[in-house]
């Protein structure tokens, strides 16, 4: 019932935005009634929270395992990292992180939706840091600066698809510019590191 209602909740959101996801609207598309629905979420805030968790989780988990696909064979470093910039720029031009822009815009005038949606982001965050680290070990060890190029990607990332949102098209430069960013920084600076130079 649980994912009956986050699923339902995440295309709701994706087809009909914020503005137009309402309990009753959640309810309908999962086949289920509003008394379903607050059991397992006594607020609509509880639940766009939730299904923000768990659409993060199922990114992620399916990220992985495409990355270890592609890259699961040897690859060099830099090569491991360009595969790897090109899939994240996938997931965020695919529909369903749309779903998550929706909350986030939402939260700028809906307080009680920002307090739930505000430890999902802040725990997702660091998911993504420990995933980086994980699935990059050869960079794990650039400490907290790994962690901050990880977030400013994430951050430059989701500035060009809102730019793309209301001018489609309009931020292909900034793509290239921060994909030749990305790639100069995570494959020069354990070379760096080797030779004593520090971050």
């Amino acid at each position: 019932t649980r994912r009956r209602l986050l699923e339902a909740a995440e295309v709701c959101l994706v087809e009909r935005g914020h503005a137009g996801t309402t309990t009753t609207e959640v309810v309908a598309r999962a086949g289920l009634s509003q008394g379903a629905l607050f059991r397992h979420f006594p607020t609509k805030a509880s639940l766009l929270a939730a299904t923000a968790a768990h659409l993060f989780e199922g990114l992620v988990a399916s990220y992985r395992v495409d990355l270890q696909a592609l890259t699961g064979d040897g690859r060099q470093p830099a090569e491991r990292v360009a595969l790897a910039f090109e899939l994240l720029w996938k997931i965020f031009e695919g529909p369903r992180l749309v779903a998550a822009f929706e909350l986030y815009m939402g939260a700028r005038t809906d307080a009680a939706l920002s307090a739930a949606l505000t430890p999902v982001v802040q725990a997702h965050r660091a998911a993504l840091r420990r995933h980086a680290r994980a699935l990059f070990p050869e960079f794990a060890r650039l400490g907290s600066h790994f962690d901050d190029l990880i977030d400013l990607l994430m951050c430059a990332m989701e500035g060009i698809v809102v730019e793309r949102y209301g001018a489609p098209g309009s931020a292909e430069g900034a793509l290239r510019a921060l994909r030749g960013l990305a790639l100069a920084q995570l494959t020069a600076l354990p070379t760096a590191l080797d030779r004593g130079e520090g971050q």
